[in-house]
């Protein structure tokens, strides 16, 4: 039986399998006229009776790929994201697997955490029938059970701050467990900020218009590469980085002040969490904590949850 953590984002979707870390990207497109064909055969993945490209097939297919913002294209499409992800690691559904997934914090009601798990249980894709048993988290909880978990310490009061690609999640942990009264999120302000500047950027100085995706991955080279010429773009995205950490910053001591003030760690994730290590404050610094490869904190924590809760059933059905 088979445990797999999976962070289902906005801008990528993050897999934890065993020692693997896989970072997958959040696009999908139509299969259409002219999309590329690899020559070991068709590249696209059939799901509710619809052929799509998934992830670098969908950006590299010339095809538009879906706004991915909203909660409802999670919900309609995770089976999907999911499948693809999984089977890039090199695994099968030959057998029952144990899923853990994240929803952002003001989303995760208990319809939409219905909702997704079933989505993921009964779904078929590709002909296959996934097996899955899926437990559904709030996003930010699996980062602190990550860092928890690693370090082994006992932790009363900590803050959790995930910066995903269209949320900030914000957890508060009180008596060591999430309080749902002292968290929240910050809903369209995560690195989907920094993108559409960069977007604008672009797009003003060099009048060309790109994809989200697209723009992604110059934020991540610093490059932009434009008619065989390669364009260095990082003293514009520092910038930009500059000004988005800020204000999140500013947002976060003006919404959790009490809860900043109060916590013993204060635990940040993401894929930008590296670049607020040079704004963060210096009456934090003590505090902060970014871990190791701080974008698959989520999906380390949901699956060294499962593992846990695994481990501790067999030992009490010994």
């Amino acid at each position: 039986m088979k445990c797999i953590g999976q962070d289902i984002g906005f801008g990528d979707v993050k897999t934890v399998i065993e020692d693997q870390m896989l970072k997958t990207p959040t696009a999908i497109a139509y299969e259409g006229f002219g999309a590329r064909v690899d020559l070991d055969g068709p590249t696209s993945i059939e799901f509710e009776g619809q052929n799509y490209l998934v992830g670098e097939d969908a950006i590299e297919s010339g095809q538009p790929v879906f706004e991915t913002t909203s909660i409802d294209f999670l919900l309609r499409y995770a089976p999907l994201l999911a499948y693809h992800a999984i089977k890039a690691a090199g695994f099968d559904f030959d057998e029952k697997i144990h899923l853990g997934v994240g929803l952002p914090v003001s989303y995760y009601t208990p319809e939409n955490k219905a909702a997704l798990a079933n989505r993921l249980n009964t779904a078929v894709v590709n002909k296959e029938r996934l097996q899955l048993n899926t437990l559904v988290y709030p996003q930010g909880v699996g980062a602190f059970y990550d860092y928890r978990l690693t370090t082994n310490e006992k932790i009363s009061s900590a803050l959790i701050v995930d910066i995903g690609y269209n949320t900030v999640d914000v957890v508060h942990i009180s008596k060591g467990r999430p309080n749902k009264s002292g968290s929240g999120m910050f809903d369209r302000a995560g690195i989907s900020v920094i993108i559409r500047e960069l977007s604008r950027f672009i797009s003003d100085r060099h009048q060309i218009q790109l994809s989200n995706q697209v723009i992604k991955e110059i934020f991540i080279s610093k490059k932009l590469s434009l008619y065989g010429k390669e364009i260095s773009l990082e003293e514009p995205i520092r910038q930009i980085v500059e000004r988005y950490t800020t204000h999140l910053l500013h947002s976060l001591e003006d919404g959790y002040h009490q809860q900043l003030a109060q916590a013993q760690k204060i635990v940040i994730t993401g894929g930008v969490a590296h670049y607020l290590q040079h704004y963060i404050p210096t009456k934090m610094q003590e505090s902060i904590v970014i871990p190791e490869s701080p974008e698959f904190a989520n999906a380390r924590g949901f699956y060294k949850v499962l593992i846990a809760s695994i481990s501790d059933s067999e030992n009490v059905d010994a």
